[in-house]
């Protein structure tokens, strides 16, 4: 996101740089050269935009998120049960189409091409793996990296 925050911008500005610089070649000034003015304009004000937007994305989500930022999980070898405080959702093993097993993550993925991320913090010392160990024998395909990493 990051790269698409500079890269648009500085495309509007090669863009209307071009323009402009044909435009003064010029011996009048014509409509062309309004309309590169434009494409400048609007490459500072996507910028400034994106990048207020990109800064305050974070706090946006923790208030939205609101009481439901800390949860419990129940995993057993029928479902895995998610638990806020004041609603609990309950997937099946079967409903996952797929997981990737890393050294610190696992994805778990839903039919509706979402994903629901584990990361080893979530669990008590030692759980993580047998977690893994679960995932392996109840989700199918499951992918892991050759050399162990995330």
């Amino acid at each position: 996101m990051k790269q698409r925050l500079v890269l648009i911008p500085l495309v509007l500005l090669a863009i209307s740089g071009y323009i402009m610089y044909n435009e003064l070649k010029q011996p009048a000034v014509g409509q062309n050269f309004y309309m590169a003015l434009l494409y400048a304009s609007f490459a500072f004000i996507y910028y400034f935009f994106m990048k207020n937007r990109l800064l305050r994305a974070g706090g946006k989500l923790l208030k939205t998120l609101g009481q439901n930022a800390s949860f419990d999980m129940d995993v057993n070898e029928n479902d895995l049960t998610t638990t806020t405080n004041n609603a609990s959702f309950t997937q099946a093993w079967n409903e996952f189409t797929g997981g990737l097993i890393g050294k610190d993550n696992v994805l778990l993925y839903q039919a509706n091409n979402s994903f629901s991320m584990f990361h080893h913090t979530f669990f008590e010392a030692g759980d993580f793996e047998g977690f893994k160990d679960l995932v392996r024998e109840s989700v199918q395909p499951v992918i892991e990296p050759i050399d162990g990493s995330n």
